[in-house]
């Protein structure tokens, strides 16, 4: 099955080389909690993205639900979750749970531009009656820079999933991951099978060259009932696309994502379960014979609850030194004296040409992820301020600068980075 790299190039052969524009300006977020009613226990995190209270699944899966609804499944969830390690099957396969970032990489070049994607999703706990539910964002980058930042690089492609995640028990069929080389990254005895469903998919298409290409892409290969424009959201449905393209076409990868249906997969935790590893997406239903890939892994963000803004503020509990300590080690100079933060490549020049990266921090995280969306924002903010993650250490910047973090969303133009800590 072909990778994402495959995927890309397949659809990049048929644009032209363009300069890349930088985007500016604020916009809409579209969080999708907005204009939800509050449930009781809500995170502002959860809020902002209409999730239930402890994670349990998403407000907007139950239109017109009451507080003592909620409070309900909440309760449901959290049962399950008490109980699953006590189910067999799940004791070694248990369900996928939380945020995960899949960071930024590089997928490949086209002329003199480069494509780049970032993955950020969140899974619901669900039930014993109920499958989990999760929402994913994928978006695809490209533009002269190596990194994934929404303010600096052009959107190509952004997708947004939204359905059911069911798992089916161990997959005793193909190989067990074997220790990631370079990491050490060990992975439990052996793999996982699992459907991901969805009926419904939120495409954008950059609003450039390369977004109109892929518009006349999908008017080709997957209509999909739609008037295909590029900057602007589009609202897709399974029922309306109708039959789609053969495997051997270029619309076959693109139009089974936004169309909806079915994604078999493999996948495999790490012993410390901070991460797992999946194999590449295939659209046969029920086939679960493709193997694990290393290189697709994806991190669990842990939930910490240091979300308490005083403490990067001289109002820390711990002192004006301490507090003033934080913020000034997570709200670095996005550039040392002497270099310049360039938009167009994302790295930090001087006068004479030479360049170094930006230093990762709040202050970066502010100038280039501000024209993010959704799940967008918290991986684009994630890889901003974490320069090289260790998901099993708890030192990193990420956790430790979550009140920093909050006590910059205090202002109302700035409550997107309020984020999951």
């Amino acid at each position: 099955h072909r990778s994402d790299s495959d995927n890309i190039t397949m659809v990049m052969s048929t644009l032209c080389v363009v300069a890349v524009a930088v985007v500016v300006g604020g916009f809409n977020h579209r969080f999708k909690g907005e204009g939800l009613p509050p449930i009781d226990g809500q995170t502002p995190w959860e809020r902002k993205h209409g999730i239930l209270p402890k994670g349990a699944g998403f407000v907007y899966d139950h239109p017109g639900i009451t507080n003592e609804q909620a409070l309900q499944l909440v309760a449901e969830s959290e049962d399950f979750r008490a109980h699953q390690r006590d189910r067999r099957q799940l004791q070694s396969c248990h369900r996928l749970e939380g945020l995960f970032v899949r960071p930024c990489g590089m997928l490949g070049t086209y002329g003199n531009l480069n494509v780049t994607q970032r993955d950020t999703r969140f899974y619901g706990v669900g039930s014993a009656t109920s499958n989990a539910s999760y929402t994913l964002d994928r978006t695809y980058y490209i533009g002269e820079g190596d990194h994934c930042y929404p303010a600096t690089m052009n959107t190509f492609f952004q997708l947004v999933l939204h359905g059911e995640f069911v798992p089916h028990g161990p997959n005793t069929q193909i190989e067990s991951a074997q220790p990631t080389p370079g990491t050490g990254e060990a992975w439990l005895p052996h793999a996982c099978k699992a459907d991901m469903r969805w009926g419904n998919s939120e495409i954008t298409l950059g609003d450039n060259p390369q977004g109109y290409a892929l518009a006349r892409t999908f008017t080709q290969f997957c209509p999909c009932n739609i008037t295909w424009t590029v900057g602007v959201q589009h609202n897709v449905s399974v029922k309306n696309c109708g039959a789609l393209p053969s495997n051997e076409s270029v619309g076959y990868y693109w139009c089974h994502i936004i169309a909806g249906g079915e994604d078999s997969f493999n996948y495999q935790w790490s012993v410390k379960g901070d991460a797992y590893i999946t194999s590449p997406d295939n659209f046969t239903p029920h086939d679960y014979s493709e193997p694990l890939d290393n290189t697709y892994v994806r991190h669990l963000i842990p939930s910490t609850g240091n979300n308490q803004y005083q403490d990067c503020t001289v109002e820390s509990p711990m002192g004006a030194d301490s507090g003033l300590k934080l913020h000034r080690r997570c709200n670095p100079p996005i550039c040392t004296a002497g270099f310049v933060f360039n938009e167009r490549t994302g790295v930090c020049v001087s006068s004479a040409g030479d360049t170094m990266p930006p230093a990762p921090g709040i202050p970066l995280a502010e100038v280039v992820c501000n024209t993010c969306t959704g799940f967008e924002c918290d991986g684009c903010l994630f890889d901003s301020v974490t320069a090289n993650w260790v998901a099993s250490q708890s030192n990193n910047t990420w956790q430790d600068c979550c009140p920093c973090f909050f006590e910059a969303g205090r202002e109302i133009d700035h409550s997107w980075e309020q984020v999951q800590c």
